[in-house]
């Protein structure tokens, strides 16, 4: 689960389970509950998207991961130039 917190104008702010996109550019993978919480789902319905493919996912063994690329273009937004890595 991904919990935030942060002091805004009018006090703290609770952020649970929410990640925007500007925190994920730096990372080449979510894990599914994270990719979920970008697009502002739960836990189980995270999973039942990645199931039904409307999430992008890598099977890497046991483990699913979203590709932030992958994750960035569903959402219309594209990678910084700086954040693209070459491997």
């Amino acid at each position: 689960m991904v919990v935030c917190s942060r002091v805004g104008p009018s006090g703290p702010q609770n952020t649970e389970n929410h990640m925007n996109i500007n925190e994920i550019r730096d990372r080449a993978v979510l894990s599914v509950p994270e990719a979920g919480a970008v697009l502002g789902l739960g836990r189980s319905a995270s999973y039942e998207a990645a199931r039904r493919n409307e999430i992008p996912v890598l099977r890497l063994g046991r483990r699913r991961v979203v590709p932030v690329p992958l994750l960035l273009a569903l959402l219309g937004a594209e990678p910084e130039a700086d954040s693209v890595r070459h491997v």
